[in-house]
């Protein structure tokens, strides 16, 4: 396994208030985030989705606040880079259309 750690900072991205993690993948490949309906999901995902294609984060419950938006490897201190995030959205037909942007889980 990989010492690889993830640390995520986060604040007034799209209704996240505040989210401060350290993902530590030096056990595990993977994390599976679960939450009720309504809390965040899709929020973090819209988050890492404008991330990917460098984009800048807002607030879309006030968009007078001023989004933080850090997304690191712990041991280097550095961002990640936006080509290596892949958000998995929810099923869409004409995601399908093309064979780039099909994955294999």
């Amino acid at each position: 396994m990989t010492n690889f750690k993830l640390n995520i900072k986060l604040e007034n991205c799209y209704g996240i208030k505040k989210l401060n993690h350290e993902f530590d993948f030096s056990k595990c490949h993977t994390y599976v985030i679960y939450a009720p309906n309504g809390v965040m999901k899709t929020s973090l995902a819209n988050t890492f989705k404008d991330i990917a294609s460098s984009k800048t984060p807002c607030d879309r419950v006030d968009d007078s606040l001023a989004s933080i938006f850090e997304v690191a490897e712990s041991d280097q201190n550095a961002q990640i880079q936006p080509d290596t995030i892949s958000v998995i959205e929810p099923y869409n037909e004409k995601a399908f259309d093309s064979e780039g942007k099909v994955l294999t889980l």
